[in-house]
Parts: structure tokens; C-alpha cells; sequence
């Protein structure tokens, strides 16, 4: 049971290059990518919730399934199409998350663009911007996961 006295923390992760070939589960799809597996360990043990977030539909329950075309070629990731997405994409994290809500992206920097439009509702906060690449990441991950502190 969640505490009442502290915010909803929501985990939101990218997916990746690397899958299975075959429709499944969308964490299942992705946890080809170590980098996927070990963020999704990391923000299940640190969050309430967690949702991958996929261009072009926006977020993705952990369950929904998924096919393994989702996202391949990131249509529309340019200009103006990807500001629609960003504001899309914001409407859907206000549809599902409750206002107030601390939210952490595990995301790259154009899907980041979205803390901009969501700062005025939630506490927004992105652990790997700044890192330098994914072997810091991973680092970051592997750390909490065997009980370090993890920023």
C-alpha cells in the first residue's frame, strides 16, 4: 500500500533499438537491451510505477503488448511532428498521473523536452541526463540494484 503522505513517484523509460522479434509484453520486448533490463530493475525498485515511453504513442503500460515494429524508425521525430508528440505525450502523462506526482525520465534529450511542459503539475527530475553514456547508466543502475545509493 502506498503512503498517502508522499507523492506518487512514476518512472518513464525509452525503448530501444534492440528487442524480440515477436509481439509481446512491453517489458518483455525490449529486455534484449541490457541498458533496458537493468533501468527497469532500477525504476521498479525506486518507483510506485513505471511506463515505457514509445514515439509515436506515447506511454505504454508495462503490460500492454507491444510489436516489435513499435517505434523502429521513430517516425516523426523531427520539428514540428515531435512538438505534437511532446504535447501529446504530456496530455497522456496528465490522463495517468495524478497531479503533483514526482516523475523521473530515463529517456533521451528530445523525449526529455517534455519536463518542460509538465514542470507546472509535477516535481520532474531526470537521473541520467548528464551522464556520459550508457556505461555510466549502467553503472548507476548496477549500484542501486546491489543496495548502493544511487542518485
Amino acid at each position: 500500500m502506498q503512503n498517502t503522505n508522499k507523492p506518487l513517484q512514476v518512472g518513464f523509460l525509452s525503448t530501444t533499438i534492440t528487442r524480440f522479434e515477436v509481439p509481446m509484453a512491453a517489458r518483455d520486448l525490449f529486455a534484449r537491451s541490457t541498458w533496458f533490463r537493468k533501468a527497469l530493475k532500477f525504476s521498479e525498485l525506486r518507483h510506485d510505477r513505471t511506463y515505457i515511453i514509445s514515439v509515436p504513442r506515447g506511454i505504454l503500460p508495462l503490460d500492454e503488448i507491444v510489436t516489435p515494429e513499435e517505434g523502429k524508425d521513430f517516425p516523426g521525430t523531427q520539428g514540428k511532428a515531435f512538438k505534437e508528440f511532446t504535447t501529446e505525450l504530456a496530455e497522456q502523462i496528465k490522463q495517468s498521473v495524478p497531479a503533483g506526482s514526482e516523475l523521473y525520465f530515463y529517456v533521451c534529450n528530445k523525449i526529455r523536452r517534455v519536463t518542460k511542459i509538465l514542470q507546472t503539475d509535477y516535481v520532474c527530475f531526470e537521473p541520467t541526463k548528464g551522464t556520459k553514456g550508457i556505461g555510466e547508466q549502467l553503472q548507476k543502475f548496477n549500484s542501486e540494484a546491489e543496495g548502493g545509493e544511487a542518485e
